[in-house]
């Protein structure tokens, strides 16, 4: 199968929730020698916007999106070995998750499958008190913090954690970056942030602007 078709029909798959399909899929393309994250970007992130648009059409729910999410796991895990082949120098250390009141975690996932290439991730999952990132700032002396929000209800928590920065004096010493589907960049001024991504791809573009001044922090 010829790479654009099978990427587009990976990207079909996941957006109709066909695990077996996805996997088969995934595993053909890396036995074709398409890239890891060709694979990613054009294949498995196009199906998970589909999933999306549909859970906000309300053609989907919460039933639909965590299966999605665990088809992006099991696709991840098959990705992993091959995206981690190369060793790179990592750029810094970043904390990410997702926001109190909030479980949603399918583009944090991605991000993190992107970034994770390039930065040393402590993931704290989803439904994160604001507390428990700072707390993991000042322990990993992060010099990223992403800040996933896919609610309204649950976006004030962004501004409280940067507050909470601010508070305990470390604001300076680590670089904002915020995303999800009811932010936007002027949101993300608003609240204090120093950078908004509106996917995987700009958001490993943005953590490399931010900390495109810093020196590349040995890993201990």
């Amino acid at each position: 199968m010829l790479k654009e078709n099978l990427l587009d029909e990976m990207a079909e798959a996941l957006a109709q929730i066909e695990t077996g399909r996805v996997l088969d899929l995934v595993k053909e393309a890396i036995g074709q020698g398409v890239p890891p994250t060709e694979i990613v970007l054009r294949g498995l992130s196009r199906g998970l916007e589909v999933v999306g648009q549909k859970y906000e059409a309300m053609e989907y729910f919460l039933t639909e999106l965590i299966m999605a999410g665990e088809i992006m796991k099991r696709a991840m895990q098959i990705l992993r070995p091959h995206l981690e082949r190369e060793p790179i120098k990592a750029l810094g250390r970043c904390v990410i998750g997702t926001v109190k009141g909030d479980i949603h975690d399918l583009g944090k996932n991605l991000v993190i499958l992107m970034l994770s290439r390039e930065f040393e991730v402590h993931d704290l999952g989803v439904d994160v008190p604001n507390e428990a990132f700072v707390e993991k700032v000042k322990e990993t002396k992060a010099d990223l913090l992403g800040l996933s929000a896919m609610l309204l209800s649950t976006m004030p928590a962004i501004k409280e954690i940067i507050n909470l920065l601010e508070q305990e004096r470390i604001r300076s010493n680590v670089k904002v970056i915020v995303g999800g589907r009811v932010l936007n960049e002027q949101i993300a001024r608003e609240y204090g942030a120093d950078g908004y991504a509106k996917d995987a791809v700009e958001a490993v573009k943005v953590a490399k602007q931010l900390v495109q001044s810093r020196s590349a922090r040995s890993i201990t």
